[in-house]
């Protein structure tokens, strides 16, 4: 039996030239404590307030969550100036209160099954003084295009998420 040191991983089945397995991760430290965080990550009504892309809103009445592993979260993003929506889903994988959320995501609409094509996974460290280090990693079979878009995209929806616990959207109810 040989090895090839200089071998690298096949691409993804159905990979093409630019559909690879990609990943990134992003950083954020925000007000409040890790079960406030975790509070917004997996809550409804309080996931609705800052889940989307800066430009998108995200109404109550799409959002659908039932955190446990193996159930699902869905929610529509909408589009403030075309209205276009985009509806997401996924299956949560792992949920450890106040320190760690993995889920899948992916595309859902129209009653069609989800097909998740990215796991995203949440760390929640306590960084003192009331405050709470968010670290997202997502990995998954996407374009470059869509990798950077995706990037960019949670990116603004972290300052959206940073935004929601300063002005208090951690203790508010729901």
């Amino acid at each position: 039996m040989s090895s090839d040191a200089g071998a690298t991983e096949p691409d993804p089945p159905g990979a093409g030239p630019d559909v690879r397995e990609r990943e990134f991760t992003l950083t954020r430290t925000v007000a409040g404590t890790p079960e406030q965080a975790f509070r917004a990550w997996t809550e409804a009504g309080r996931l609705a307030r800052w889940l989307g892309p800066q430009g998108m809103r995200t109404p109550t009445d799409t959002v659908r969550v039932d955190a446990r592993v193996g159930g699902g979260w869905e929610a529509v993003m909408v589009e403030e100036v075309s209205g276009e929506r985009y509806p997401s889903a996924g299956t949560y994988r792992e949920l450890v209160p106040f320190e760690r959320i993995v889920f899948g995501w992916g595309v859902a609409g129209g009653g069609a099954p989800v097909t998740e094509f990215a796991v995203v996974t949440v760390t929640l460290t306590e960084s003192g003084e009331g405050r709470t280090e968010v670290t997202l990693h997502q990995r998954g079979v996407v374009s470059a295009e869509d990798s950077d878009g995706m990037a960019d995209g949670w990116s603004t929806a972290l300052d959206k998420l940073a935004r929601e616990l300063a002005e208090g959207g951690g203790t508010a109810a729901a």
